[in-house]
This record gives C-alpha cells, structure tokens and sequence, in this order.
C-alpha cells in the first residue's frame, strides 16, 4: 500500500514545569511518585507524549516529529515502539491516544484520520496488540475537552462546551456530567451552516460552515476578501489581535464577522445542550479579550429563553490533548474496577 492510501483493518524535547494538575512536574518521578498512564496527543507535525496520573497531573511530557514520511501502516508500528518504549521506562501498563478525525472511543475505532491516511481501523485494539498494554483511544478535541473539564476551565460545571479554535472549529460536549460521542461524530459545530459566513464555500463541501470565517485560516482569508491583498500577506491570527487591540477598523469588523459566526452557532449548541459554561481554547484564543466580549454582546441579543452561559478561556493550552488522552485511559481502569 502506498502512502496516500488509507490503512485499514485489514493492513496493518523534554518540557518542564510546575506539579499542578495539567502541569509536568519538574524531573524524572522518584520512587514513591503516583502510578502514572502513558499518554500520546498525535499531530499530523508532532506527536506529544506523556505520563498522568489519575488527578491529571502531567508528570513529565516531550514532543516527537511525527513521521508521516513512514506511511499509514508504519505510522501504526512507530507509535506502538515509542508507547511500547516509554511504558517499560516509567513500569506503566496502560496508555492513552488521542488522534484527530473521526474516532469512536467506544469501539476504539479511528473511523477517518485523513492527516494520517487512517480509515476504519480498530487502533485500539491494534496497539494493544503490538504493545502488550491496555489501552484506549479517543479524538483529540473530546481529549482537550475532558482535560479543560476535570482539571481545567471547565472545573465544576456537568454541562459545558469546550471550543477549540484553530486550523478548525470543533466542540467537546458535557451533558449532565457525561462526555458525548455518538460514535464519534459529536461536537462538529465548526461545519454548522450560519448566515454570518454567506455563501463561502468549505472544504467539506457545504456552503456557510461556521470554520469558513471563525476558525485561524477563516479569518485570514476573510481579511483577505475585505482588503484584496494576497493571502501570504494577512496577518497571522495573533498580529490581527494585536491591530484590533489597537483599533485597527479593518481588523475590526473581520473580528466581529467571526464573533457573529461562532455566535450563531453556539446559541444552536446551547438551544441543544442546555450548556452552562462555554470554554474557548485554541490558537485564536489568544483574541479571546477582544473577541470573547463581542461574542457574548451577540448572544446577550439572541438568545430569549435559553440559558446563558459564560465564556472562559481555555487553562492548559497545548497541554489539553495529553492530559485528557491520560484521564481517558485512567477512566477505563477505574470503570474496569467498579
């Protein structure tokens, strides 16, 4: 099978910081220290590997490129070697995976990784296999989410919504204390159709989707339409926040388009869930100041029966996915347990 074809079924630098929960403790764990889970966050660029105990602590964490350049099936084997590896240094006999696309934790299934060329394939079960470790696997925004959740932004609330906003727009959805997943096409809010987008055109095919003007690339290319200069020119994200903090007009009403986006769509989010907290995490939440306020103007003005949540943002940064593969795997055992 070449690179480009999916694997199905049938083909089979250290970082260092304070000991809070979500946090890598500094050091190599002593004797004594909690029994921990290997956690893997996959990226289509780097791949970030871990080990949480059953509170969410990162006990220690690094990043390796992810070596795409080995296919879909050789992407399988290098993860289980570098799981396989970190489990017999820690004496650890469970691990975590968060991967993007569609998963379903329930069968641990990757129903379609299309950055890893992954279709239908019972991963779970696969590294298992190849590891000799229990295991789970999950998606890697619903990870972030139950990490925002249990030791994060989203402490204390049974219904929330965590956004990240980057290069897409998705959503971890709580309701009444439990995670949903409907096998593992839940929470996609960035491809929710609103009137803000117009008539753009998405990558997945629909017209109007919520990612086309709210997510990194959607803004860039929105300020791109509004001013006509070519798109390696628009600023990056953090630069437009910087311009609108300074009263930039352009910037400006590009910021507030998006807001109205992700306005439109969260109100239908919380019509649906009822949520009480909305958690806004990602690379544009680095606007969050600028941008949060203008979004709850907006809902303030739509929103008559519904509950209105608050808007927080997001606490543990590129940390999330680690930490919530970790829990994931720790909440397998404990129900295993009961």
């Amino acid at each position: 099978m070449s690179d480009a074809q999916p694997v199905t079924q049938d083909t089979v630098a250290p970082d260092k910081g304070t000991p809070e929960k979500g946090t890598p403790e500094k050091g190599t764990p002593e004797k004594g220290t909690p029994e921990t889970v290997i956690a893997a966050d996959l990226g289509g660029t780097f791949t970030k590997f871990g080990e949480v105990t059953a509170d969410g602590t990162l006990v220690r964490t690094e990043s390796e490129p992810t070596p795409v350049e080995r296919g879909a099936t050789g992407l399988v084997e290098w993860l289980a070697e570098q799981i396989t590896s970190r489990a017999s240094s820690a004496g650890v006999d469970r691990f975590g995976v968060a991967v993007p696309g569609i998963v379903d934790e329930r069968r641990g299934v990757v129903v379609y990784a299309p950055n890893v060329g992954w279709k239908d394939l019972r991963l779970s079960e696969l590294l298992q296999q190849l590891t000799g470790l229990d295991g789970t696997v999950t998606h890697d925004v619903r990870a972030g989410g139950r990490a925002e959740w249990r030791v994060g932004a989203g402490v204390g609330a049974d219904n929330l919504m965590v956004v990240p906003i980057g290069t897409g727009v998705a959503a971890a959805v709580v309701v009444d204390g439990r995670m949903l997943v409907a096998d593992g096409y839940a929470g996609e809010i960035g491809h929710i159709p609103v009137p803000a987008a117009g008539d753009t055109t998405c990558a997945c095919g629909q017209i109007g989707c919520l990612e086309t003007v709210a997510s990194g690339p959607g803004l860039r290319k929105l300020y791109q339409a509004r001013t006509g200069i070519e798109l390696a020119d628009v600023p990056s994200a953090e630069q437009l926040g910087t311009s609108a903090r300074e009263g930039d007009k352009k910037v400006l009403r590009v910021v507030e388009t998006a807001a109205l986006a992700l306005a439109q769509a969260l109100r239908l989010g919380i019509t649906l869930y009822g949520s009480e907290r909305v958690v806004i995490g990602g690379g544009v939440s680095g606007l969050f100041d600028v941008f949060a306020p203008m979004v709850e103007k907006n809902l303030d003005q739509m929103m008559t029966f519904q509950r209105r949540p608050t808007l927080v943002r997001a606490q543990l940064g590129s940390r999330a996915g680690v930490v919530g593969a970790g829990l994931t795997a720790w909440e397998q055992r404990l129900g295993e347990n009961q």
